[in-house]
């Protein structure tokens, strides 16, 4: 339940027509910074806009979450009788950044194909290729793709409530392409980063893509009623 808009349905019955307050005891702690978002929906209805794409910041810690607009929880008008909760993974605010990560991946393959056309897969280390020469395009387009991974950063940096690990990955990346286009020349002994960065980038969209929550409970509470949020102890921790 993590990724592919999979979703999950509970039923559950309400014993008295009115106003409730959802919670949930859960906690999105799988991958560091980055938050998950779900699709809500009662009976098969996206109750109001907010709850399209709910987003659940990251936190390492169990905890009742209260859904809610950061101040005043969201309230749900529910008849008596049975009902249906369902929640939906979706990617939110981070398909922006997928789209970008696809996009840089898009750049720097057809960057690297360019470049081994010049030297080839297996280049003479003590041979002066001058590939900014060769490949006139070539000192632009590590910039272009550059722009792209700063675009990613600034991006993942407002919708972290810390910093995330793939920002780290990120930055890495950007920091050996920079090198790169100020020293072209170091490029034929340095073809195994470029691979390597295709690689790290397959694995950011996986990171990317997947949207993990844990939940042990659900609650449906009247507005004026008081949650209990229990702290984590031990066992929850290694559970």
């Amino acid at each position: 339940w993590n990724s592919g808009n999979k979703s999950i349905t509970w039923k559950f019955n309400v014993e008295e027509a009115g106003l409730y307050k959802l919670a949930l005891r859960s906690v999105q702690n799988a991958n560091s910074g980055m938050p998950s978002s779900r699709r809500i929906e009662i009976d098969g209805q996206i109750p109001f806009e907010e709850m399209a794409e709910y987003t659940f910041e990251y936190d390492p810690k169990w905890q009742t979450n209260t859904i809610s607009n950061g101040k005043e929880p969201y309230l749900f008008y529910l008849d008596k009788g049975e009902h249906l909760l369902t929640m939906t993974v979706v990617n939110g605010d981070i398909t922006d950044i997928i789209h970008n990560v696809n996009k840089a991946n898009t750049m720097l393959s057809n960057c690297y194909q360019n470049i081994v056309m010049v030297p080839g897969q297996s280049p003479d280390v003590n041979y002066d290729y001058e590939l900014d020469k060769s490949i006139p395009a070539l000192i632009d387009d590590l910039q272009d793709i550059i722009d792209v991974l700063n675009g990613c950063i600034k991006k993942l940096q407002k919708i972290t409530n810390k910093t995330a690990t793939i920002e780290n990955s990120i930055r890495q990346a950007i920091t050996t392409l920079e090198g790169y286009r100020d020293d072209p020349d170091a490029i034929p002994t340095g073809l195994t980063d470029f691979t390597s960065t295709l690689t790290n980038m397959g694995e950011w969209l996986s990171t990317l893509k997947t949207q993990f929550l844990f939940v042990d409970y659900i609650t449906f509470a009247k507005p004026e009623k008081e949650l209990a949020n229990p702290k984590q102890t031990f066992i929850d921790l290694i559970v």
